[in-house]
């Protein structure tokens, strides 16, 4: 039995942010299956929108941080970025050169 973030990956299910959303657009920290993405203010619209057409053919879901599950206690705290993307589960999400570790 594993969690969340700690089962085993195959390959084909790691999602490169990288093929949705152009590397220069961002900046990611953290780790799978949550993603931070930092952008500049001005661009912030236009890469959530981005993220949010590639969660329709990618395992993931993406959220503004004004939208973010008031169960996760999580939105008043100045370290979380205006945008975090989470893989679903047995799905690994990398950007700007990160890896998931996988089978």
């Amino acid at each position: 039995m594993s969690d969340h973030g700690m089962s085993a990956v195959p390959e084909s299910n790691i999602i490169d942010l990288d093929e949705v959303l152009d590397s220069s657009l961002y900046t990611a920290s953290g780790g799978s299956p949550v993603l931070n993405i930092w952008t500049k203010p001005e661009n912030s619209l236009t890469v959530y929108s981005k993220l949010q057409e590639g969660s329709k053919t990618h395992k993931y879901k993406v959220y503004l941080k004004e939208n973010f599950p008031p169960e996760w206690h999580y939105k008043d705290n100045m370290r979380i970025s205006r945008i975090l993307v989470v893989a679903e589960e047995n799905y690994c999400d990398t950007g700007t050169g990160r890896n998931c570790p996988h089978q």
